[in-house]
């Protein structure tokens, strides 16, 4: 069957399917496709005689066979949900060594039933899958799910795709979000989907009443600065201001661990700077430019200002930096800041 990329496409064969795999790192995102589908089997008021969640690691493969193809009550289709399916295939597993059994599910999966639609939710071992594109080096089942079945990857969103996911998010509940917004909810929360809609979900509550949400109530709701934030750290840095860059790194790791999430964004502003370098030979225009090197337009003068401070060699001179810093961090235990501000000397000084 192949990849699914959106979940929508599964709702619209309106569950004339017999398994389906959902997997990937980004598990917020899996999460709420799956609430989807539940919500939909949910319609019907006799789902509950028909739906079941088996964790695989609680029971054995007869016992997970037996569900498979037990008859539906007062319904024609049941809905299994497999959690840790891949327990059963660790050298540890019983069920593993019992030959039959092991057919047997071959054979169903080969040959599945009508009545039965099963989920398969969180595959680790498939995880980076459609990046790798191996599936000659899957063994069973995996390669039966992938080749013969649907399925969906929920990949890490980029972390250049933040701020429009964000800003969707809020325009989907019908509230408008300032970019200075979005970049103090993201500071708070380094790159975690989940722990991003979690502020989300705080801000939304705090400002039931607004239609618009600016800095300032987000700066309220998680307690943090528009002063002292990685966002405004790497402003400075654009702008070659070494003073005041050094005294904003000192007040944001003095409360928050912040440092591998510093080097972050540092590598990805100066990878930006760099492809703006390319982008700028074949147009000037900023709305072209800005979606070319995945930035919000309104910055785009500020990156032009910033490639007159910071040359081709030195953004790339700083790259050598960034790895240097961050190797320093994974495997040091000096102090984390004495290698933030080491690092911004070398590249802004």
């Amino acid at each position: 069957m192949g990849k699914i990329k959106e979940i929508s496409e599964i709702l619209n064969i309106n569950f004339d399917l017999k398994i389906l795999t959902m997997f990937g790192e980004e598990d917020y995102l899996l999460e709420e496709d799956f609430k989807i589908i539940v919500k939909k089997i949910v319609l019907n008021e006799l789902y509950e005689f028909n739906f079941e969640i088996v964790d695989c690691e609680k029971i054995e493969l007869p016992s997970f066979m037996s569900k498979l193809n037990s008859i539906p009550m007062m319904g024609d289709k049941r809905f299994i949900v497999a959690l840790n399916f891949e327990s059963f295939f660790k050298s540890s597993s019983k069920s593993k060594k019992n030959n039959d059994l092991y057919n047997e599910l071959k054979d169903y999966l080969h040959n599945p039933s009508n009545s039965t639609f099963l989920i398969i939710k969180g595959v680790e071992v498939l995880d980076g899958f459609s990046v790798s594109k191996k599936s000659t080096g899957l063994k069973f089942p995996f390669d039966i799910l992938i080749e013969k079945y649907h399925w969906i990857e929920y990949n890490k969103i980029e972390s250049l795709k933040l701020i429009p996911w964000v800003k969707d998010k809020f325009k989907s509940l019908n509230k408008d979000v300032s970019i200075e917004a979005i970049e103090l909810i993201l500071a708070s929360t380094p790159e975690s989907l989940r722990g991003i809609n979690n502020e989300i979900d705080k801000i939304l509550s705090y400002s039931k009443d607004f239609v618009k949400i600016d800095s300032d109530i987000v700066e309220r709701v998680v307690g943090i600065s528009k002063e002292n934030n990685v966002f405004e750290l790497q402003k400075l840095i654009g702008e070659g201001n070494l003073e005041k860059s050094l005294l904003v790194a000192e007040n944001i790791l003095k409360y928050n661990k912040q440092e591998i999430f510093i080097v972050s964004i540092l590598f990805r502003y100066f990878l930006t700077l760099w492809k703006l370098i390319e982008e700028r030979v074949s147009t000037q225009n900023n709305f072209e430019l800005a979606r070319k090197i995945g930035v919000y337009y309104k910055y785009i003068p500020d990156y032009q200002n910033s490639l007159k401070i910071y040359s081709k060699d030195k953004i790339n001179r700083n790259f050598s930096c960034l790895c240097e810093a961050d190797e320093k961090l994974k495997s040091s235990s000096g102090s984390g800041l004495l290698i933030i501000q080491e690092l911004i000397i070398k590249m802004v000084g």
